[in-house]
């Protein structure tokens, strides 16, 4: 009961600060602030969005074809399909338990291909660490070629650190410490277990370590390097394309596009899927770039139209993507005792 209680505090947590900052920023607004607002909705180009779309779709493809070249080096062959609609079913997942998406695409491979599910855990973590990697490129090539503007952007949405001068070490020892105290705790809950159980745990981490090294034993590593950069390429291209849909916000420069995507990634990070967080933090980005000269509270009302129009479309084809392909595993596989049971291949 104690766990249950747990797990719904962790769903429904984020997202009731999600659904507040969305009412709260809207709240903010006056009559003719929420007029323009509505009237910006309308005005919207829809096809600069759905070309976005499309431009999403293709991300999600490359991803699943790039998921191969991470379970061929095991011996695992998977059919394309399989792969896409595991990855659409992680991403409906994830926004209903944060991070629990990983492991029910893992779950979906053991359904339909009967890969060990730690074996392909593994591969997720591995994509993930690239993932970040390639996000820390972006951040910093962004960072380099707009440096006063991330100064000036982050001294305007976060005054108070722009005058916090204090010592940070402090901050950094005690994560620190945090972490080496973890580690203890776990260290001693494993040597508390029986033997038996013990060495199961030690099975899962080994096939989880296999799964992670896949990514030095692919056979295509160019390949793989070309996909895993393509699907971030694509994920800005679609960002960027929406701010074709309005005048306002066409001639927002590169930097401007790059930042407010780091901006949106760190809102999904924050609340499930982002709600809420994802166009208050895009929101006021686009209105630093686009309405240098706003001088109201939080984002400028075309400003936070575009973030929300954005959020929601690429939200919506989430969930319909996802619900397709959840429909897709159900009528195709079937969860059996055999799935728990599966043994590792050489």
């Amino acid at each position: 009961m104690k766990k249950k209680l747990i797990g719904i505090i962790k769903i429904v947590l984020p997202t009731l600060v999600g659904v507040y900052l969305f009412w709260y920023f809207y709240d903010q607004m006056s009559d003719t602030q929420k007029e323009n607002f509505f009237r910006k909705m309308y005005e919207i180009n829809y096809g600069w969005i759905f070309l976005s779309l499309v431009i999403s779709l293709g991300s999600h493809l490359a991803r699943a074809h790039r998921w191969k070249y991470l379970l061929e080096p095991m011996g695992y062959k998977t059919k394309f399909a399989h792969r896409y609609h595991a990855i659409m079913v992680g991403y409906i997942v994830n926004m209903l338990i944060p991070r629990a998406g990983e492991a029910s695409r893992a779950g979906m491979l053991v359904k339909s291909d009967k890969i060990p599910f730690a074996r392909s855990f593994g591969t997720i973590i591995a994509e993930r660490a690239i993932d970040v990697a390639i996000l820390g490129i972006i951040f910093l090539f962004t960072i380099s070629v707009s440096f006063d503007d991330f100064l000036a952007l982050k001294a305007k949405l976060f005054p108070a650190d722009a005058q916090n001068t204090g010592d940070t070490s402090n901050y950094l020892l005690l994560w620190i410490i945090l972490a080496v105290v973890i580690l203890f705790a776990l260290a001693i809950v494993f040597f508390a277990l029986k033997p038996t159980l013990r060495k199961k745990v030690v099975e899962l981490l080994l096939n989880i370590k296999e799964g992670v090294l896949s990514v030095f034993r692919s056979k295509n590593p160019v390949s793989f390097t070309f996909y895993s950069f393509l699907i971030w390429i694509l994920y800005v291209v679609f960002f960027g394309v929406c701010f074709l849909s309005l005048e306002e916000t066409k001639e927002v420069p590169l930097s401007g596009i790059l930042m407010a995507f780091i901006g949106g990634t760190i809102g999904i990070m924050l609340t499930n899927g982002g709600v809420g967080v994802y166009p208050v933090f895009v929101g006021s980005i686009i209105t630093f770039y686009a309405f240098p000269d706003y001088t109201g509270t939080g984002a400028h009302d075309t400003a936070y139209a575009l973030a929300t129009i954005t959020w929601g479309v690429q939200t919506l084809m989430m969930i319909v993507l996802g619900l397709i392909s959840l429909f897709f595993f159900s009528k195709n596989f079937k969860i059996t005792s055999e799935d728990d049971s599966e043994s590792d291949k050489g």
